[in-house]
């Protein structure tokens, strides 16, 4: 079964409190999700701070903290939390004046690596 991409898809509206029915799957990941931003966990920010784009749940989580349309994320999947978390950190953030930038330099993401030539 094939899931159709939406080419209409709207950005739902932030919100800072957890969308999701309390005790769910959805509502444990996206508080999963808000945890790991605050801990600095590697799967989700590398060190800089800079965006780790490694796995979808932190892809999906960075699209939704730059609210870009979600195309590809389908609302039954555990992405969708993800995004709805990302929304909500980006609100957080823009009240304290923070923001996690992406990267767009592909020099410095080699040279970030260990061992890379100098």
């Amino acid at each position: 079964m094939t899931k159709a991409i939406s080419v209409s898809a709207a950005v739902p509206k932030p919100s800072r409190r957890n969308p999701f029915k309390a005790g769910g799957q959805p509502a444990r990941q996206f508080e999963q999700m808000l945890k790991l931003y605050a801990d600095g966990h590697r799967d989700l920010l590398r060190l800089g701070p800079a965006r780790c784009m490694g796995n979808n749940m932190a892809v999906a989580f960075w699209r939704g903290y730059d609210s870009t349309p979600p195309h590809t994320i389908a609302k039954d999947t555990p992405l969708w939390p993800c995004y709805r978390a990302g929304q909500a950190q980006r609100l957080l953030d823009d009240e304290q004046d923070r923001y996690v930038p992406p990267r767009t330099n592909s020099i410095v993401q080699v040279e970030s690596h260990a061992g890379a030539p100098r």
